[in-house]
């Protein structure tokens, strides 16, 4: 799960450009409603199907070569290990179940049963069905092998439309299954939960519009349908608006997943382009807050193209924690390739390493992303002429010598942005003693000054 993972402002003035990058500010979010099966974990291609042998619904599993796809429905842990299942503690003689399948040469239809006791093995059944059932459903009662008398406490159960060892599709394909029971002497035995397959929930899947996650990636390359929350819409602390980003390693199947998310409409767009440019920007500017667990390293990475070839690139990472009630500004410098015009750009934010994201609890906040012309730790473009007053201020500070609209935004030590402003008169009694960086860009200029909070 984690190799495809793998693959895949501050200043708000007419030198920025919010337009250049889609849903700049997070403010635009969609959701996809997911249908899963109650109970159990499903895999690849699985659906719900009213074609069933009782009842309302059935689980629908398909093979597709194209794809070389399958479908997999388990109540164990879909990992490279067998763990989880349901409690159950009957010693049943046989399996029941209902299947309909039309299966490609060489596939099988497989029903994967195993009991434990304290963790260990004690029966098992490996029910294969192969070729097809002439449209109709097939009953079976399959005997459960024993190999003690010792109650079971779990029952694990896979079911595929291939063989899991090798896991190979040689064709266009289908299985149904309904009813999977169990029977002793004739009589039935306590069932699994949802053992009908009738109850399905809608999942949402909630994604910042014009940005591909790793919530949509884990639901499109293995249908798993569970939201991760590994990228959410964040209320509680936005900046501006009423939205920000958040990124988050979550914990999915036995693996540490990093929040990622992608400018584009799939995980194509790392290294594709995702959203037209105008110009080649010199720099990506941005909010963050990070709170990183177990030594994780967050990225953010920019990528220009022309007429799809890379021509320019940046990035930057975060290591250390912030204050998670300020964000902090950053700036990625973009460098690009001789006499070249970029057409069309890609923006990366991963909460942690995409090889090794190694704690559990890693967050990630962005917001407010824009491209310009200029950084903080560069020389400015021209100069506004502006002046304040008092410096050394305690409760008010002035500003003069701006005609048209203005934007100021206030910077502590840290480089945490504590205060922002439309107006020319700001009051800043709330800010702690101490020496702060103030922005003011207006009409296509910028001046950076300083000056000091007094008690």
């Amino acid at each position: 799960m984690k190799k495809v993972l793998t693959t895949i402002i501050l200043l708000s003035t007419a030198v920025f450009s919010f337009a250049q990058i889609p849903n700049a500010q997070f403010e635009q979010w969609s959701e996809r409603n997911v249908p899963t099966l109650d109970d159990w974990n499903i895999a690849g291609n699985v659906t719900k199907t009213s074609d069933a042998s009782t009842g309302f619904s059935a689980v629908r599993l398909d093979n597709n070569l194209a794809t070389n796809t399958f479908g997999l429905v388990t109540n164990a842990n879909i990992s490279t290990s067998i763990s989880g299942g349901h409690p159950y503690t009957d010693n049943p003689l046989v399996m029941t179940l209902s299947v309909k399948y039309d299966l490609a040469p060489g596939d099988v239809g497989k029903v994967l049963l195993i009991f434990t006791a304290a963790g260990n093995p004690i029966a098992s059944i490996d029910f294969t069905v192969n070729g097809n059932s002439a449209d109709t459903f097939e009953h079976y009662k399959v005997p459960i092998q024993w190999a003690v008398s010792t109650n079971p406490d779990t029952a694990i159960v896979a079911i595929s439309t291939v063989d899991l060892t090798n896991a190979t599709v040689n064709g266009d394909g289908y299985m149904i299954i309904d009813n999977l029971g169990f029977e002793s002497v004739g009589s039935p035995n306590d069932d699994l939960p949802n053992n009908d397959f009738e109850n399905w929930s809608n999942v949402p899947i909630n994604y910042p519009d014009n940005w591909y996650t790793t919530d949509l990636l884990i639901l499109d390359q293995y249908n798993l349908a569970a939201d991760l929350n590994s990228v959410v819409r964040e209320t509680s602390k936005p900046h501006d608006g009423s939205v920000s980003l958040l990124l988050q390693n979550r914990m999915a199947e036995g693996d540490i997943l990093p929040g990622v998310a992608v400018t584009g409409e799939s995980v194509a767009a790392v290294e594709n382009p995702a959203f037209p440019v105008s110009k080649n920007w010199n720099v990506l500017h941005g909010l963050y807050k990070y709170l990183p667990d177990n030594g994780d390293t967050a990225t953010i990475a920019v990528a220009f193209f022309s007429n799809g070839s890379l021509v320019g690139y940046g990035s930057i990472d975060f290591a250390d924690s912030t204050d998670t009630d300020l964000y902090t500004y950053f700036s990625i410098p973009i460098t690009f390739g001789p006499s070249v015009s970029a057409d069309s750009a890609t923006i990366v934010i991963n909460s942690a390493d995409f090889d090794n994201p190694v704690g559990e609890n890693t967050q990630l906040w962005v917001d407010n992303l824009e491209f310009s012309d200029y950084s903080l730790s560069t020389p400015e473009i021209e100069e506004l002429q502006v002046a304040i007053y008092p410096n050394p201020a305690s409760t008010t500070l002035h500003l003069s010598g701006i005609t048209g609209p203005v934007n100021i935004r206030v910077l502590d030590a840290q480089g945490r942005l504590v205060l922002s402003s439309q107006e020319t008169t700001i009051d800043v009694s709330a800010l702690h003693s101490g020496t702060y960086t103030l922005i003011v860009t207006s009409e296509n200029k910028v001046q950076r000054r300083s000056f000091i909070k007094a008690e």
